[in-house]
C-alpha cells in the first residue's frame, strides 16, 4: 500500500514538473516574439510621424487666424484661457507623435539612439539642463504655484517653457524640405490674414463692413494690434512674418509662387510699419541685411555663380521693405523719427546722462532696475511673473523687464539664461560651420529665429508668439 502511494505521489510530482517545463519553454518562445505594440510601431515609417508632426504645428499656426475669425462672429474676445487650452491640447498631440517616434527608434536601434542624439546635438543638453534648473528654481520662488502657472492674463509659468521644447523638439523631428516649406507658407498665409485685415482696419474698412465699430481690435482709432493683447506682441510675430515671407522668395523656383510670396510680403511689411514696433521693425531690418548675405556667403564657398533670377530673387524682398518704409516715411516720418530718437538715446546710455533713464522709451531704467532684481537672487531668481510686487512698489506699471534675455535671468537667475543662451549659440555655431552644405529652407528659415532673436532684446515672452520662435528655432536645428 505504501509503496502505491510513492508511486502515486512520484507520478504526480514528475507530471507536474513537466507540465511546469512546458509552460517555461513556452514562456521564452513569447518573451522572444515582439508584442504588438513593438510590431506595429514597427510597421509604421517614419513619414507617418512626420506628416502628423507637420499637421499638429500647422494647426498652432492657424490658432491666430481661427482667432480674428471668431471675434468677427462673435464680435467679443475675453477668454484667452480658452486659446491657451486649445493650443494646450494641439502641444499634447504633438507629444504623442513625438514619444511614438523615439519609441520606434529606441525598439530599432536601443537607448543608445538616444545618448547618440544628445552626442550629436548638444543644444538639447543645455536645454534640458534649463529645464531641470528652470524646474528647481520654480520650486524656490516665493509663490511656486505663479512660478509654474503664472496668471490668467500672461498664462505663461514655467509649465508652458515646457510646451515650447516640445515644440522645439517637434520641430525638430521634420527633416524634409518640402514639408518645411510647407510650414513656412502655412505661416505666411495665416499672417497675411492677420495683415490684409489690419491694413484694411487703416480705413476704418473692418469696423464698417462688419458693423464692428464698438470693437476697438480692428477701428482706426485703435492700436494696430490684431488679435494680440498689446500692439508690441503683434510686432514680434510681424519681424518673424516679414522674413517668412523673404525666405520664401529667397528659394522660389517658380514665378507664380514669387508673385504670390511678393504680395504677401508687401502686405506683411506694410502691416509692420503701421504696428510701428520700432524693436520689431529694427530687427526685421538687421535680418533683412544678414540672410542676404549669408547666402552670397554660401554662393561663395561652393564656388557658385548666382544668375540672374538668383540676384533678382535675393534683391525683390529688400526692395519691398525698403519702398515701403520709404514711403512711410515720406507720409508719417515715423521710422525716420525713430531711428533718430535711437541715436540720441544710445548717446545718453553712453554719456551717462540725467536723462538716460528714459532710453528706449523707458526700458533703460527698467533694465536697470531688473538688473538689481537680479543681483539680490543671482542664482534662482524670482520664479515667473516673480517681479510684478517688486515692480509696483518702485512705480512701475510693468511686470516683465522688456528685455528676454534679461527675463530669464531674473526669472530662473543667471544659471538659467546661460543655460539657453548656449542651446541658442549651439545651435548657431553648428548652422555656421554647416554654412556651405547648408539646405537652402534651412537658411531662409533662420531669417525667422534672427528676427525674433534680436527682437527679443526688446520685449518680452508671450505663449501666442514665443511657441513659433521655438517652431522655427527647431526646424533649422535640423538640416
Amino acid at each position: 500500500m505504501v509503496l502505491i502511494l510513492e508511486y502515486l505521489i512520484v507520478s504526480k510530482i514528475i507530471y507536474i514538473r513537466n507540465i511546469l517545463k512546458n509552460e517555461e519553454i513556452q514562456l521564452k518562445k513569447f518573451n522572444n516574439q515582439p508584442g504588438i505594440i513593438t510590431k506595429t510601431l514597427k510597421t509604421i515609417p517614419d513619414v507617418f510621424f512626420e506628416n502628423g508632426i507637420l499637421i499638429v504645428l500647422s494647426a498652432l499656426i492657424l490658432l491666430l487666424p481661427i482667432k480674428m475669425i471668431y471675434i468677427f462672429i462673435t464680435n467679443y474676445w475675453d477668454e484667452e484661457y480658452i486659446y491657451c487650452g486649445i493650443q494646450t491640447g494641439i502641444i499634447y498631440i504633438g507629444f504623442v507623435f513625438g514619444v511614438l517616434f523615439f519609441a520606434k527608434r529606441i525598439i530599432e536601434y536601443g537607448f543608445a539612439y538616444i545618448t547618440n542624439i544628445f552626442k550629436t546635438h548638444k543644444w538639447l543638453i543645455f536645454f534640458a539642463g534649463f529645464l531641470i534648473w528652470a524646474f528647481i528654481a520654480s520650486t524656490f520662488s516665493d509663490d511656486p504655484q505663479l512660478a509654474f502657472y503664472s496668471n490668467l492674463h500672461r498664462n505663461e509659468g514655467y509649465v508652458v517653457f515646457v510646451y515650447y521644447i516640445i515644440t522645439f523638439l517637434m520641430a525638430g523631428l521634420i527633416k524634409s524640405s518640402k514639408k518645411k516649406r510647407i510650414l513656412l507658407n502655412v505661416f505666411a498665409v495665416s499672417a497675411t490674414l492677420l495683415c490684409a485685415v489690419t491694413v484694411l482696419q487703416r480705413y476704418n474698412a473692418v469696423a464698417l463692413f462688419f458693423n464692428m465699430q464698438n470693437c476697438v481690435l480692428f477701428t482706426a482709432t485703435g492700436n494696430f494690434e490684431s488679435v494680440f493683447c498689446y500692439f508690441n506682441h503683434y510686432g514680434y510675430y510681424l519681424c518673424m512674418v516679414v522674413l517668412c515671407c523673404a525666405g520664401l522668395i529667397f528659394t522660389d523656383e517658380k514665378k507664380k509662387s514669387l508673385l504670390g510670396h511678393s504680395l504677401m510680403m508687401i502686405i506683411n511689411v506694410w502691416t509692420l510699419v503701421l504696428n510701428d514696433t520700432f524693436g520689431s521693425y529694427l530687427a526685421a531690418t538687421i535680418a533683412m541685411c544678414v540672410i542676404p548675405a549669408l547666402i552670397i556667403k554660401k554662393a561663395k564657398m561652393n564656388h557658385e555663380k548666382m544668375n540672374h533670377w538668383a540676384v533678382f530673387k535675393l534683391a525683390l524682398p529688400l526692395l519691398i521693405f525698403v519702398i515701403i518704409s520709404f514711403s512711410s516715411s515720406l507720409s508719417q516720418n515715423s521710422i525716420s523719427s525713430q531711428f533718430g530718437q535711437l541715436t540720441t538715446d544710445v548717446g545718453k546710455v553712453i554719456t551717462d546722462d540725467s536723462n538716460a533713464d528714459a532710453a528706449g522709451t523707458g526700458r533703460w531704467n527698467l533694465w536697470k532696475v531688473t538688473s538689481d532684481f537680479i543681483a539680490e537672487r543671482p542664482v534662482f531668481g524670482f520664479g515667473a511673473e516673480g517681479l510684478i510686487d517688486k515692480y509696483f512698489e518702485l512705480g512701475f506699471i510693468n511686470d516683465r523687464p522688456a528685455n528676454e534675455y534679461i527675463q530669464y535671468a531674473a526669472f530662473w537667475g543667471i544659471p538659467g539664461m546661460i543655460l539657453y543662451l548656449l542651446a541658442l549659440f549651439s545651435i548657431l555655431i553648428v548652422c555656421m560651420k554647416n554654412l556651405k552644405t547648408l539646405k537652402p529652407i534651412t537658411l531662409a528659415i533662420g531669417g525667422c529665429v534672427l528676427a525674433y532673436a534680436i527682437s527679443a532684446c526688446f520685449g518680452n515672452t508671450m505663449y501666442y508668439t514665443t511657441i513659433y520662435f521655438y517652431m522655427f528655432l527647431g526646424l533649422v536645428s535640423r538640416d
